[in-house]
């Protein structure tokens, strides 16, 4: 008996897979070439899927590099600036300080050659001065020769006239 049943239940097997066959070419004779046509469409959407689900992918993790990156270059971007103003700061400072100093030199430097102008100019007048006295000793000098050649002899026993002042 349970031969029977087991042929029974191949009968029933085959009787469902001739069913399925028929269906099958009633189907496709149905579709006739469209089948071909359909099958081609659908790779072609799933190719099309595949490639926007790989360009989708690529885009995010792009844009999570990009957010992770900014935030981590933006920050040694920002000390670099803010090291870039503490220096220009620093050598503002210096230039001012530098200024200030070049001023204060360059004013006692005028003040000293001020000074030695007045000096040059007193000098000049201390020379004129002296070339007067020499021009008045030289007179002098030469009024005491001439009055000492009209004496000429007459003073020998009083002493010479070159002793005088």
């Amino acid at each position: 008996m349970a031969t029977l049943q087991s042929h029974e239940h191949l009968l029933s097997q085959i009787e469902q897979l001739q069913f399925n066959i028929e269906w099958t070419r009633q189907t496709v004779d149905d579709y006739g070439g469209n089948v071909e046509a359909e099958l081609t469409q659908a790779k072609e959407h799933f190719s099309k899927l595949k490639f926007n689900f790989l360009e989708l992918e690529t885009k995010q993790t792009f844009m999570e590099h990009v957010l992770k990156n900014t935030w981590q270059t933006a920050q040694p971007e920002q000390q670099a600036a803010d090291e870039v103003k503490a220096e220009s700061k620093a050598l503002k400072e210096s230039n001012a300080a530098l200024r200030t100093s070049i001023a204060d030199k360059s004013s006692k430097v005028a003040e000293k050659y001020q000074q030695l102008q007045d000096s040059r100019a007193a000098l000049k007048e201390l020379l004129v001065e002296v070339d007067k006295e020499n021009s008045v000793l030289a007179a002098v000098q030469a009024q005491v020769s001439e009055q000492q050649q009209q004496l000429g002899g007459a003073d020998v026993a009083g002493g010479s006239a070159s002793e005088l002042p």
